[in-house]
């Protein structure tokens, strides 16, 4: 296990998700780079057949990246 020093941080995280239909995901992703989260991270993780947990934790606020990186992962998705 990470040692991880108990104390007073000056940044955190809030992250975010939503339940979303999903086809062909049989494991969790997690996707990194400025492009998914404003320098942090996104996740895609399987519930059940055909759902899963769409989700980010965005160093600054959000404003449409979700949206954007839901439309990302399906570029045919109807809109």
């Amino acid at each position: 296990m990470a040692g991880i020093k108990a104390g007073k941080y000056d940044e955190y995280l809030v992250g975010y998700q939503v339940e979303a239909d999903a086809t062909d995901l049989s494991e969790t992703e997690v996707y990194l780079g400025s492009d998914t989260a404003q320098n942090s991270f996104a996740w895609l993780v399987p519930l059940s057949e055909g759902r899963a947990v769409v989700g980010m934790a965005p160093r600054r606020r959000a404003n449409g990246q979700m949206e954007g990186f839901i439309e990302r992962l399906n570029p045919m998705a109807d809109r």
